[in-house]
């Protein structure tokens, strides 16, 4: 969603089997890479001449696009997209999570700034990489059994994706976190690497409207009081 652009909704769709590099991430969305904190910019005839920054399209502080997000967030719904009774719904996690780290590597600028990506699932990834079972409701989700018998074929493979994100988003100072609501297993194993490697955090519910899940979304927004402020702002060399 480009919520830069308040006249009327605007959004891009990417394909859930395809993979996306950070500048194919930059050429669908039109955005220029991020530049340096010095405004060293791409040279003339550069990657990213004539497009606009992330920054103000699809980054902005929240107190400047509450409307538009609100509207966004307000008109979701269910994927009108019929399935069928023996097959489980397509979800591309691990394309939105390559896509979100894309975007943010194009906006945050060098030497990089910390961010954070938050990732909200109801099931399984079943499409594109970092799936961890079929669309075939015939294939069971991994047991443990089949993971100390080596018969999880879609294991070491999502888990080597998900460890390949969490290089970008340590090397990109962004942290991801993962909010997990369903009475089915949603990947957590898989997307172990990738949380704990950015520092993020994991929080498990039944349903998005549990008391749970809504005091733990509410306190990841709290804020850390700096040690060195509570003090009185001295503090002794180590």
């Amino acid at each position: 969603h480009e919520i830069g652009f308040s006249d009327c909704p605007k959004s891009f769709v990417f394909r859930g089997e395809k993979e996306y590099s950070t500048q194919k991430v930059q050429e669908v969305l039109g955005i220029a890479p991020a530049m340096s904190r010095q405004g060293l910019g791409p040279g003339p005839g550069g990657p990213g001449m004539g497009r606009q920054p992330a920054l103000g399209r699809f980054l902005m502080p929240v107190a400047e696009c509450t409307f538009v997000l609100e509207q966004i967030l307000e008109d979701l719904q269910k994927d009108p997209w019929p399935c069928q009774p023996d097959e489980r719904v397509q979800r591309c996690t691990g394309t939105a999570l390559s896509v979100a780290i894309g975007l943010l590597e194009s906006a945050v600028p060098v030497p990089k700034q910390g961010s954070r990506l938050m990732l909200f699932i109801a099931g399984p990834p079943t499409v594109g990489s970092g799936s961890i079972v079929s669309r075939s409701k015939k294939d069971n989700i991994r047991s443990h059994n089949d993971l100390l018998k080596n018969q999880a074929p879609l294991y070491k493979p999502a888990v080597e994706f998900y460890r390949g994100l969490s290089d970008r988003a340590v090397a990109n100072c962004i942290v991801v976190d993962v909010f997990a609501c369903s009475l089915d297993q949603v990947g957590t194993l898989e997307l172990r690497p990738l949380v704990s490697r950015s520092g993020g955090l994991i929080v498990l519910a039944d349903k998005f409207g549990q008391s749970v899940f809504r005091e733990s979304l509410r306190r990841a927004f709290e804020r850390v009081p700096d040690p060195a402020a509570a003090a009185g702002g001295a503090a002794a060399p180590g």
